[in-house]
């Protein structure tokens, strides 16, 4: 379990504690914020992979591997080429049994480069759902 206080963790403003001053007025505080968020990635990127937790920027197959392991299907593997450079990227979509569909690309074809989880939701009983909720 990852602690929460390294998620909420704000570089810029711990900065500004420590100086006093704005990032925004203050080279000296900017520079000091900037460097507490590397060192903040670096380490929020090592317990999140010790958590078996996906991240920003995370390889794309270790992100395949986590949702493999979370009990997700690969439904569509489509290679596409990036149209402003020589390269070639991946497309999925993966699906779980409780009705979740996660899709993503890659960038340079090994790391996560975005991605979007949808929840198909429908209500126990639809008729009751829509006098209740959607028709008031």
């Amino acid at each position: 379990m990852i602690d929460k206080s390294l998620l909420d963790f704000d570089p810029l403003n711990r900065a500004e504690e420590i100086t006093a001053k704005s990032y925004k007025d203050d080279e000296t505080t900017s520079s000091l914020g900037f460097l507490f968020h590397v060192k903040h990635n670096q380490i929020k990127r090592q317990k999140l992979r010790e958590a078996n937790d996906s991240y920003f920027g995370q390889e794309a197959k270790f992100f395949i591997d986590l949702l493999v392991d979370l009990g997700f299907t690969q439904l569509l593997n489509e290679r596409f080429k990036d149209n402003d450079s020589d390269h070639s990227d991946t497309f999925y979509i993966f699906y779980h049994p409780d009705n979740l569909l996660i899709k993503f690309d890659t960038y340079y074809d090994n790391t996560v480069n975005g991605g979007t989880c949808y929840l198909n939701w429908t209500p126990n009983d639809y008729d009751v759902f829509l006098k209740n909720i959607i028709l008031k």
